[in-house]
């Protein structure tokens, strides 16, 4: 997914007029790449994948574009491009439907802010243990 946007200042507001509005970055690009697996489609690890829990394991990368905080577009008020990476484990447990899932966001650990100036928190580890009461997602 790509986005640009040219977002500048058309308030008729002579020290603002042209200006890039705050909170805006003009550039963000976001890509996964994600492999699943399940009964249906194993993984190509011979009769070891006929074992493994149905699953799917992903890497994402945000990249955002540096943006201002106010309306006068002063170098102090310049939040800089972010390159924010991800990584993922998700699988489905032979018991009841449950699933769990294993995610690094931040993976390298950047120190950065988001688009208001807010600063962003380092890598961040999360697990989830899950269970749905619809449809199994055993067949992905």
């Amino acid at each position: 997914n790509y986005t640009h946007q040219d977002a500048l200042d058309a308030s008729g507001d002579p020290n603002y007029e042209g200006s890039r509005l705050p909170g805006r970055p003009a550039d963000e690009a976001y890509a996964r790449l994600e492999l699943d697996w399940s009964p249906t489609r194993p993984l190509p690890l011979g009769p070891l994948a006929a074992h493994l829990w149905p699953g799917r394991v992903w890497y994402d990368v945000d990249l955002v574009g540096d943006n201002f905080l106010a309306r006068k577009n002063l170098a102090a008020n310049r939040v800089g491009s972010r390159e924010l990476h991800g990584l993922g484990l998700d699988v489905t447990l032979p018991w009841l439907g449950l699933r769990l899932a294993w995610e690094v966001k931040n993976l390298t650990g950047d120190q950065t802010e988001d688009a208001a100036g807010f600063p962003l928190p380092g890598r961040s580890m999360f697990v989830t243990l899950s269970y749905g009461f619809g449809r199994a997602q055993h067949a992905r």
